[in-house]
């Protein structure tokens, strides 16, 4: 399931002893056009009781008419995000396009496929992308009352969210460059990238039949699993195809329908010849 879905910030208040944080999104294609994405985002509240989203960012995902349920599951809590797609021709396009994961926030899903359509079957080709720049290690919470700064001297002083007293000589920092003080690693910054990064867990889940020319990391059966770049881009490539069932349908009932006129003429014409 996503600049819109704050996966890496929660980086920021991961104590040193474990990661802690749980991501995976889920597209699921049918048969028959229909598709569901899941987007599952938790952490551990044995380190940080920090929500995930906001009620503010929680509204605008339900006004995209994504279903939000909590989600909990041992020490994790976060939130399980929905979306029913009734039809993929109507999050698709006939020109060159690019969907972006991080997008699911803001704006409802559409423009994921580029569509080749025919008569019986059509073409669908996938170009997704994940971004984890915009995140970045040391971006700050900024739904707290109290914000955590250093001084030239070294010194740690707290200022509330609305303080006019701040000293110019202090710079606001991230949770985890104040642990990082406070354990006295004094790690970094890369140092510090390199030993919380490791520790993610971002992951895209494609679930279908006869897809094709996919870059995913793993496939098993008819699942495809992608491992996302925790500190940069991810793309995402693949195509498939599915029948127009209804045009299918409508062709086998046509022919149908004709076979059965072209029997009853026959009989009508050979009774009127006896």
């Amino acid at each position: 399931m996503i600049k819109n879905i704050k996966i890496l910030v929660l980086l920021i208040i991961m104590t040193s002893l474990t990661g802690c944080v749980q991501f995976k999104e889920t597209l699921e294609i049918g048969k028959f056009k229909k598709a569901n994405l899941e987007i599952i985002y938790a952490i551990d509240k044995n380190v940080t009781t920090t929500p995930v989203f906001t009620e503010d960012e929680i509204n605008v995902l339900k006004e995209n008419n994504y279903k939000v349920e909590e989600y909990k599951k041992d020490n994790y809590e976060g939130y399980k995000i929905t979306y029913r797609i009734s039809n993929i021709d109507n999050v698709s396009t006939t020109k060159d396009t690019t969907y972006s994961l991080n997008s699911v926030k803001e704006n409802k899903v559409e423009n994921m496929f580029k569509v080749k359509k025919s008569l019986f079957k059509n073409h669908y080709t996938a170009k997704l992308i994940f971004d984890a720049t915009p995140y970045g290690m040391y971006t700050m919470d900024n739904n707290k009352d109290e914000y955590e700064y250093q001084c030239d001297d070294g010194s740690i002083v707290t200022y509330s969210k609305d303080s006019t007293d701040l000293r110019p000589e202090c710079h606001r920092i991230s949770e985890i460059e104040l642990n990082n003080i406070k354990s006295g690693e004094n790690l970094t910054e890369e140092e510090l990238t390199k030993k919380y990064s490791k520790d993610i867990d971002l992951k895209f889940v494609l679930k279908g039949s006869n897809i094709k020319k996919t870059n995913a990391t793993t496939k098993k059966n008819n699942t495809y699993t992608w491992d996302l770049n925790s500190e940069g881009v991810t793309e995402i490539n693949f195509s498939f195809e599915r029948y127009n069932y209804l045009i299918i349908t409508l062709f086998i009932l046509i022919t149908i329908s004709i076979i059965v006129l072209i029997i009853k003429l026959l009989k009508k014409d050979k009774k009127s010849k006896k």
